[in-house]
């Protein structure tokens, strides 16, 4: 399920590695019209290459669902719309 272009907040954006020594990044964002706070655990790291901490985007997620359960996922960055002051 595609879920478009939402308006949010990129809070953080921590790069962490696996047991086997595998990196991934964990960006946590902030939905800015509802305020709710959720997160994303990407292995591809290019893919969120291009976000800053503390910037708001319009972006598009994917909700996928696999034997484990639902993951969220960023389907593509639409537009930045400018950090925070």
């Amino acid at each position: 399920m595609k879920i478009n272009e939402i308006d949010v907040l990129v809070t953080k954006i921590d790069l962490k590695q696996n047991k086997e020594g595998k990196p991934y990044i964990v960006v946590d964002f902030l939905d800015l019209e509802s305020g709710d706070t959720f997160n994303i655990i990407e292995k591809d790291i290019e893919v969120m290459k291009s976000l800053k901490q503390m910037t708001k985007y319009k972006i598009s997620l994917v909700l996928n669902s696999n034997k484990y359960g639902l993951k969220l996922g960023l389907k593509e960055v639409v537009e930045e719309l400018g950090g925070i002051y």
